[in-house]
């Protein structure tokens, strides 16, 4: 990882084009987690994947140490994930979230994950620019139709158009604020995927 950016609450490790071409080649293949690339990350924690191509909105889950896809395993009419048309990933779970976006001509992207209060940073300063971290939660909206497998269902909106999502009823959100030191102006300055809700 090239650089760290640190929030109250929450780290930022920028991933290089290298570490996201791994990366993807886990989530995409069967191939192992690239530890030697990314040593920081504890990849058995990013449980939940949703991945936006051009084509399609696909959802995942990492189970047995494999990448089961909503395509493969609920909508076998649907695109599969492919790296020829994906504009962004994220890989996400309750430690961390992995995400990675097209850029011009290649990969890049950033690990969010929770705050390990590196040494040598002082505590005043993270106070003073951001504030405790929020929780909100995304709701999964339409109705509902069961698929043969248990980890997703397929959604219909209103419109007609249909996609499949995890069973749960939406997803846990953490965003990370910051506050304008000049005029007291809150911003979210990342937000993170935590968990798929179950209730």
């Amino acid at each position: 990882m090239t650089s760290t950016i640190i929030l109250q609450g929450g780290k930022i490790d920028m991933v290089t084009a290298d570490q996201a071409d791994a990366s993807l080649n886990w989530l995409l293949s069967d191939a192992p987690f690239p530890v030697d690339i990314l040593p920081n990350v504890r990849w058995q924690a990013l449980r939940w994947a949703v991945l936006q191509a051009t084509d399609a909105l696909v959802w995942g889950v990492f189970e047995e140490n494999v990448w089961r896809w909503a395509t493969e395993q609920a909508d076998p009419d649907s695109t599969a994930p492919c790296r020829d048309t994906l504009l962004e990933v994220r890989a996400f779970g309750p430690e961390a979230e992995l995400l990675i976006w097209r850029t011009e001509d290649a990969f890049a992207g950033r690990i969010l994950g929770e705050d390990e209060a590196p040494a040598g940073l002082a505590p005043l300063e993270r106070r003073a620019r951001f504030l405790p971290v929020p929780d909100s939660n995304g709701r999964l909206i339409g109705s509902i139709r069961r698929t043969h497998d248990p980890a997703f269902v397929r959604r219909q909106s209103g419109d007609g158009r249909t996609t499949v999502t995890p069973t749960g009823t939406g997803v846990h959100l953490r965003h990370y604020v910051e506050r304008d030191l000049e005029t007291g102006a809150l911003r979210i300055a990342a937000t993170r995927f935590v968990d798929v809700l179950s209730d």
